[in-house]
């Protein structure tokens, strides 16, 4: 590829600031003080062209204030006039749109618009955005992994027509080819801009795309056979250099870690030489662990405490239905294993209610027993989501939307869960149903003192000063989900005190950021 080489070769600006978002700022998500990777590798992307570049991690919870004067400050050193924002939702679904629940999200692009009105405003994220009317102007939206078109779309380079289009409000929108990969796994240099401290946790890859191919998963890069892994000696640097600002906790964001022994090797390799140890969090199969038991114990020799398992369904058939495996009492005993042997996890269980032909009674037999013998610290609950499948616009929508029939799946036609799902029904359940059960379980969930609390969560209030990954931690955790946890809403998952301390947090950033945009 050929960089940029002077401010002005691209039409689209001559730098760009990418505005990290947040899915839920009333909500107070505290998953989101994990530093975000795709920001980072698109900090890194367009450093590489030659284009002046910034972050700004966290960039709903500012003060609008702030944010204007930090950019107007950065524009006039880096001599931009034709800036361009970038802002990034890892989940936020019609982010800039008339139904958004987000209106901070839009008061703060408009506020950058009208104060640099010469700027362009691109849109990036995994799942679709501004499906309805948008109520921020917007220069172009790219669905997907980026790197590769944002890059292609700075120089002014033709993308392939059968990912480029214009939407119904004339946005031109930008698809990853999912025949492809064109990227290596981010692992991030961390610049000074980033402005870390102890209390970061920040993220990296080993492997991009995912060699398994679920039903239900709409990952642009699953099916992968012939992925590549990160370099360890990359690997190793990062973590040398985030522990020189104190750092200790990281994520991987591999879609599936623990796929591949070459990934064990890498990470067990590159632990094995540092002189600290780290604290990981990630995302693994479950039926691959219970089927591979060796792995548990080198999990936990790298430092992976923090696991979110993708078990979904403990029916033999419904598990074949979404390509994976499920022998329920070989399950129990692992879980029951790791649960005894390793106190100082924090293991959530991913599940999945009305996949064919699992019935709802059977889905809520199960939580009593895996919720009653606490083998969860927490748990991630969610009705069967068929998304609806428009032909040609993506190629990465999951097979369960592509041809639901062929499951057992019909949809109904009816208004789904929100304008990206279609509502459906099987022989055995309905969304409806599956739905009361999700919430069924919750509350049975919730008065056992477990909630819907991810590893990110865990390790995000272990960063502030609350340990959770520890039995007394957990114990403190669960008397709080129940003291703090009204049991009809599962919006708000922790106390108001570490409420406080996540903001002043965010507050401490924000004024690393200011000096630093001081000394440039």
């Amino acid at each position: 590829m050929a960089y940029i080489n002077e401010l002005n070769v691209t039409k689209q600006g001559d730098s760009i600031i990418f505005l990290d978002l947040n899915q839920s700022p009333a909500e107070r998500a505290q998953s989101d003080h994990i530093r975000t990777l795709g920001v980072m590798g698109l900090h890194q992307s367009a450093l590489r062209m030659g284009l002046p570049s910034t972050t700004l991690h966290w960039a709903s919870y500012w003060d609008q204030e702030d944010v204007i004067k930090y950019i107007d400050k950065w524009l006039k050193t880096v001599g931009s006039t034709r800036p361009i924002f970038g802002f990034s939702n890892l989940f936020g679904l019609d982010i800039f749109g008339s139904t958004t629940e987000q209106p901070s999200n839009i008061t703060l692009a408009n506020k950058i618009k009208e104060n640099f009105p010469d700027s362009k405003i691109i849109v990036g994220g995994p799942n679709p955005v501004c499906v309805t009317k948008p109520l921020v102007q917007l220069d172009a939206l790219f669905y997907g992994r980026a790197l590769w078109l944002m890059e292609r779309w700075l120089q002014d380079k033709p993308i392939p027509k059968k990912n480029e289009d214009v939407n119904e409000f004339g946005i031109p929108i930008f698809f990853n080819d999912v025949a492809v990969i064109p990227e290596d796994p981010i692992v991030p240099d961390l610049h000074a801009d980033y402005c870390l401290n102890e209390q970061d946790i920040v993220t990296f890859e080993t492997r991009l795309g995912c060699k398994f191919n679920c039903t239900f998963c709409g990952y642009e890069f699953r099916g992968n056979k012939d992925p590549y892994n990160a370099n360890e000696d990359h690997v190793l640097a990062f973590f040398e250099e985030a522990h020189g600002h104190g750092i200790t906790r990281f994520s991987i964001v591999d879609d599936t870690f623990n796929e591949e022994k070459s990934k064990f090797d890498l990470m067990l390799n590159v632990t094995r030489q540092l002189d600290f140890q780290p604290r990981i969090v990630g995302f693994n199969r479950f039926d691959v662990l219970a089927h591979k038991p060796d792995q548990i114990g080198m999990l936990d020799e790298m430092g992976f405490h923090g696991h979110l398992w993708g078990i979904e369904t403990f029916h033999p058939q419904a598990s074949k239905a979404i390509r994976k495996t499920a022998r329920t009492d070989k399950f129990f005993k692992v879980l029951e294993h790791i649960r005894d042997e390793y106190p100082h996890w924090w293991v959530t269980g991913s599940m999945i209610v009305g996949i064919p032909p699992e019935t709802t009674d059977f889905s809520y037999d199960m939580a009593k027993r895996y919720i009653g013998e606490g083998l969860f610290s927490g748990v991630n609950l969610h009705a069967l989501m068929v998304r609806k499948f428009a032909e040609g616009i993506s190629e990465s929508d999951a097979d369960f939307a592509k041809d639901p029939m062929k499951y057992g799946i019909t949809l109904t036609g009816k208004d789904g869960p929100d304008d990206m799902y279609a509502d459906w029904t099987t022989a055995t359940s309905s969304y409806r149903e599956a739905q009361i059960c999700k919430d069924r379980i919750l509350k049975l969930a919730l008065r056992n003192g477990i909630g819907p609390v991810n590893p990110w969560n865990a390790l995000s209030k272990d960063a502030i000063g609350h340990e959770l990954f520890t039995t007394a931690g957990k114990e403190r955790m669960a008397a709080g989900v129940i003291a703090n946890h009204h049991i009809d809403n599962a919006k708000v998952y922790f106390t108001e005190s570490f409420i406080s301390d996540w903001e002043l947090l965010i507050r401490n950033y924000v004024n690393r950021k200011m000096e630093y945009v001081e000394t440039l």
